[in-house]
């Protein structure tokens, strides 16, 4: 092993040479994403309720998932 594969191991948490982070995943409120997409409230919420948005509670309250808002505009993008 040189010296900076060592070095790099020995930083690692699992010694192994890399160290990776937990990404927490983006939750969007209802207003902040009907913003960003430009949809009505109304609209996000009938997305919410027909499983388009996946929703998640975070301290008592509805968010969407990044990944539900990724694949939405996966599909939006193939329909035109």
């Amino acid at each position: 092993m040189d010296q900076s594969t060592a070095s790099a191991a020995q930083s690692s948490p699992t010694g192994r040479g890399s160290s990776r982070e937990t990404a927490l995943p983006r939750l969007w409120s209802v207003s902040a994403l009907s913003r960003h997409l430009n949809l009505s409230r109304p609209t996000i919420y009938k997305r919410m309720t027909d499983g388009t948005f996946e929703v998640v509670l975070a301290g008592g309250v509805r968010r969407i998932t990044e990944r539900s808002v990724l694949n939405y505009l996966r599909v939006q993008q193939r329909d035109q």
